[in-house]
């Protein structure tokens, strides 16, 4: 999909449709979408008064043949309220409005995104926006979806800002196709991607971005004493490995911090893989302590946003018992359960996100006392 920064009067475009953001208000025709109105001759003056666009949140609506304009289609899509727009609001609105438009079999089309935000940043979440949504998750399936975005144009910078807006799109390229690699990896079943073939395609996305990328084997697993990983590899036949992915700045001070990201991959030899975060982990522990020994005794787990996993010892070849920087340490978490936590994650969580709200509680720590 090609995504440019469109320099012409967007009245002039020739295109499948234009998009532009209208703010909740009490008069929602101000700025762009005002001269849009001229350009329509009062129209959307009068859908506005008639309370049919009112700018609310993700309300669509879509004006086929817009007088005025070349283009085919004119797609308003509500903002919000002025004041509490932001990077997030204008990555959704470019999603929704790209997923709306793709599902009409429309294959171009313009957005008009200058104003609202700094050129750097709205450019940004647009390229995000766009990109991420554009995702799909047929690969496996016989019946794919024909309908494909080719090309969006990002129209209404002032031709001062375009030079901010063509490094915003950049950023937001890299940012949304990086993601969309890692969802494509999420997605596949573990007997198409093993511990060996993640490494592979770690390997060869490093190579391509100008990463130095060390796939640790098995046996150098073994020589740097990483039982944690070696015990949790023994759940499979299928053998673990460690990907260690390190950028170095080119010109590099002496004595500057060192990130490290540490992240992990448990694959089941079901078909099935999942990514367990700490937080999830930690709150859904097995333990007596958080489960107590009835329904009615389970204890809810507030505070627990920033918790982090120490240590991982082996039970068997069944289980392993995790410890966390909390000092909760008597969670014994079989095969099973990680594989019950990873199906059932999107229900799981809500029901704990939903549960701390009715109890006034928060997924933060408390703030320390000064």
């Amino acid at each position: 999909m090609q995504i440019t920064i469109e320099s012409k009067p967007y009245a002039s475009l020739v295109t499948e449709a234009i998009v532009t953001p209208v703010f909740e208000a009490d008069d929602p025709i101000q700025g762009r979408v005002a001269e849009l109105d001229q350009l329509l001759g009062g129209l959307l003056k009068k859908l506005a008064t008639s309370g049919e666009l009112t700018g609310k949140n993700l309300e669509f609506t879509l004006l086929h043949a817009p007088g005025g304009l070349k283009a085919a289609r004119l797609l308003l899509v509500g903002a919000g309220k002025r004041e509490q727009f932001n990077g997030t609001t204008l990555r959704k609105i470019a999603g929704a409005a790209l997923r709306s438009l793709k599902g009409k079999s429309v294959k171009n089309f313009a957005f008009l995104a200058g104003g609202a935000l700094p050129a750097v940043e709205g450019a940004q979440a647009l390229a995000e926006g766009f990109i991420a949504a554009n995702f799909e998750t047929d690969k496996y399936k016989t019946d794919k979806k024909e309908k494909k975005i080719e090309a969006i144009a990002l129209a209404g910078f002032p031709e001062a800002e375009i030079s901010a807006a063509e490094k915003g799109l950049a950023a937001g390229r890299i940012i949304a196709e990086a993601q969309n690699f890692t969802r494509d990896l999420v997605n596949e079943p573990s007997n198409k991607l093993t511990p060996r073939i993640l490494a592979e395609k770690a390997e060869a996305m490093a190579k391509e971005a100008g990463l130095a990328v060390d796939i640790l084997d098995e046996g150098r697993i073994a020589e740097l004493k990483m039982g944690a990983l070696l015990s949790v590899a023994q759940g499979s036949v299928e053998p673990p490995r460690m990907i260690v992915v390190t950028y170095t700045p080119a010109n590099l001070k002496a004595g500057a911090p060192v990130i490290g990201l540490v992240g992990k991959a448990v694959t089941f030899d079901t078909g099935e893989s999942f990514a367990l975060d700490a937080e999830y982990l930690r709150v859904m522990s097995p333990s007596a302590e958080v489960q107590g020994h009835s329904p009615d005794e389970r204890k809810t787990q507030p505070g627990k946003r920033n918790v982090a996993i120490l240590e991982v010892h082996p039970i068997g070849n069944y289980a392993v018992r995790l410890v966390f920087d909390d000092m909760h340490s008597t969670g014994i978490y079989s095969w099973d359960y990680f594989a019950e936590l990873g199906r059932n994650r999107a229900r799981k969580w809500q029901d704990y996100v939903d549960e701390l709200a009715s109890k006034g509680l928060s997924r933060d720590p408390p703030q320390r006392k000064k």
